[in-house]
């Protein structure tokens, strides 16, 4: 089977056949055609050649049920063939319009004609048509376009938005911002949730970053300031009845011995608060005093504030005075301490 269309023997790309079921468009088909005595039958059908640009459906229009990108052109609906060859076999050229010819001098100016092919003065104005459509999608998707990338730029960075790109393999450095950022959200999702946005595609450094990142933060023994600004991140974001909370003392045993902290530079292992006597004095902190801020709602979270390095006993005035700065830091950043937790050891019994 070839093209029905005169002239056409071999036919060029997609075919189509003729729409039989609909009787009336299957009529204009053949008209169009003009071969005389012509029926199509259910094998008949046009090449795309025949068909102008305009009678095929547009990229973002050519989609299956489901949505998808078909591979194959398709027709819009009620489309029909206007370009056929000559008896010559040559395909017709577009002719332009002819000067008004004034046939004599009685003959007034609105009698003049214009010679113009039908189909190809319709197919101008098709065309016309798709392009004022184009342009008005252009200038609706560039409008998109532009509120889509502020509604990026406020939610990510311009590191993250590199990293957004597939064409990057990795960001060399994450800024200042993105880090923080990024550390405010493991500490209130943890590192499962963590991982589930990054596998998710979401822009973040991995967790091995921000704990470099964090090896910088001040923790030196005393009220960790740094933690209460992490942790004022964090509070911005709680309902009030979240704000409610615990602070708990906790009294660990370490290992007497002096080692060398590579991020202070400095030898660490003496105790940093007062024993509660100079007899008692040691030579080696022997406890760690962990100050720790919790949750009395069900919303949980926790978070260390403050540390002192002790011997067997230390001064519980020199705790109370750190207590205080706890409680009223606590108070600056919308925390509100509500209780007091410890064991009954007798140093905390002095407390």
């Amino acid at each position: 089977m070839v093209c029905v269309a005169f002239g056409c023997h071999v036919g060029t790309g997609r075919t189509f056949y003729f729409p039989l079921k609909n009787p009336k468009l299957c009529a204009e088909w053949v008209r169009r055609v003009g071969r005389k005595d012509f029926v199509p039958g259910k094998n008949s059908y046009l090449c795309q050649k025949h068909f102008a640009p305009e009678m095929f459906l547009a990229p973002e229009q050519n989609v299956d049920s489901r949505g998808r990108p078909r591979k194959r052109i398709h027709l819009v609906e009620g489309a029909i063939p206007t370009i056929f060859c000559d008896k010559a076999g040559r395909m017709p050229k577009k002719r332009k319009a002819r000067e008004p010819l004034c046939l004599s001098s009685s003959v007034k100016a609105s009698q003049s004609v214009v010679d113009l092919d039908h189909d190809y003065a319709e197919s101008d104005r098709r065309s016309t048509s798709v392009e004022v459509d184009q342009k008005s999608k252009i200038d609706r998707l560039t409008k998109e376009n532009d509120r889509l990338s502020v509604l990026l730029n406020k939610t990510f960075n311009s590191d993250q938005l590199k990293a957004l790109d597939p064409n990057t393999k990795k960001v060399h450095a994450w800024s200042e911002g993105t880090l923080k950022k990024s550390i405010a959200k493991l500490l209130m999702c943890g590192p499962t949730g963590y991982e589930h946005c990054r596998s998710e595609g979401e822009p973040l450094p991995c967790i091995r970053t921000l704990h470099s990142h964090l090896a910088k933060i001040n923790f030196e023994p005393g009220l960790l300031e740094d933690m209460f600004v992490l942790l004022s991140q964090e509070v911005a974001r709680m309902a009030e009845v979240d704000k409610y909370c615990c602070l708990m003392i906790d009294e660990m045993a370490i290992q007497s011995c002096i080692e060398y902290d590579q991020t202070t530079q400095s030898l660490i292992g003496h105790p940093t608060m007062l024993a509660s006597s100079a007899a008692a004095s040691d030579s080696l902190a022997t406890h760690a005093l962990a100050f720790v801020l919790g949750s009395c709602s069900q919303r949980r979270w926790k978070m260390m504030v403050a540390y002192e390095f002790t011997g067997k006993s230390f001064c519980a005035q020199e705790a109370v005075r750190l207590l205080g700065k706890i409680v009223s830091r606590s108070s600056q950043i919308g925390v509100l301490v509500k209780s007091l937790s410890m064991d009954m050891g007798p140093c905390n019994q002095a407390i």
